[in-house]
């Protein structure tokens, strides 16, 4: 589809200059009401187990999103539920679900999540299949996102009906180019927030499993190239770091996605190397929206209201080209 040039989310709010700034704020400051959601716990066929929380509208409701966190979040962060919050004030009923890792307790089996994985995601979709969800949108946040056109391009060919489309936000589109990126300046803070939470989950690994899971040197672990390389590619099958980034980046799979879907790269995001802006893709694709507002910060799209930009301009998308 043509690129959306004139997106309407136009400026942040002039007391945050800056794409860090934009970025830092809501996660630090932004407060949302928690949305009314019971947990369900199902397991995988491999036998482990993903959480998740569901948030239910009404008892016969037939269409639901399905939310995908960002890398190292979980499914209560305050993007999560202000989208679940804005869908539901639509009648949607809202699944938010946690990566392996990234729930209240470690998960059974040696592997953690990672962004080519796309058998959790198939699960989470069949799960709401199975509860009689006939309309489903996909809705994914920065790693989140990744993994929602991943999925959406792999398996057009082998998608269930009730799947309308996607909308994502703050994709990193080109792990590769984005892994560099991250690895230098201020971003330096936020592969630091990364790793401590992931050295974290590793100490925990190596107690359930030691003989999968070497600690010896683990505070050395600096860069996420660093991370990849010696737990990421080796327990989840890649070769290295470079080949798990090059294999799980969605910008491979773009061209093939059938089902219209949105996608938001601010373009002051400091999390996105120039290549996460995939204009050709886009203008050549007939189902692919790609939106880019000069503003916006990673996964941030401020504004005055109960709800921010980003919520509204899914709903609004949802309303447009989903077939709701």
């Amino acid at each position: 589809m043509p690129v959306i040039e004139n997106s309407t989310y136009k400026k942040a709010p002039a007391w945050l200059p800056g794409g860090h700034a934009q970025s830092i704020y809501p996660t630090l400051f932004r407060k949302v009401a928690p949305p009314a959601f019971q947990s369900y716990r199902i397991e995988t066929p491999d036998d482990d187990f993903i959480d998740l929380d569901l948030t239910r509208t009404r008892p016969d409701n037939d269409k639901l999103v399905v939310l995908s966190h960002g890398m190292e979040g979980n499914n209560r962060r305050k993007y999560i539920w202000g989208m679940v919050n804005a869908f539901a004030r639509e009648g949607w009923d809202a699944l938010a679900w946690n990566y392996r890792s990234c729930g209240q307790e470690p998960n059974r089996r040696s592997r953690l999540y990672h962004c080519a994985d796309l058998d959790d995601i198939r699960a989470i979709i069949n799960y709401a299949l199975s509860l009689g969800y006939k309309r489903i949108i996909l809705c994914g946040f920065s790693m989140g996102g990744n993994i929602t056109l991943n999925y959406l391009g792999n398996f057009a060919d082998d998608m269930p009906d009730e799947i309308l489309g996607g909308i994502t936000f703050s994709v990193p589109c080109d792990l590769t180019a984005c892994s560099i990126k991250l690895d230098s300046g201020f971003n330096k803070v936020y592969v630091w927030n990364f790793l401590l939470t992931l050295r974290r989950k590793v100490r925990l690994k190596h107690a359930q499993m030691p003989d999968v899971y070497d600690i010896d040197g683990l505070s050395d672990v600096k860069t996420l190239r660093d991370f990849d390389n010696r737990y990421t590619a080796p327990i989840h099958g890649f070769l290295s770091a470079e080949d798990y980034w090059d294999k799980a980046s969605c910008m491979h799979v773009l061209d093939k996605i059938t089902r219209p879907v949105l996608l938001v790269n601010a373009k002051n995001d400091p999390f996105l190397a120039p290549s996460c802006f995939p204009v050709e893709a886009a203008e050549k694709s007939g189902h692919l929206y790609l939106e880019m507002p000069q503003e916006g910060g990673h996964v941030g799209f401020i504004s005055p209201g109960p709800m921010y930009w980003s919520e509204r301009r899914a709903l609004e998308f949802a309303g447009t080209h989903l077939n709701v």
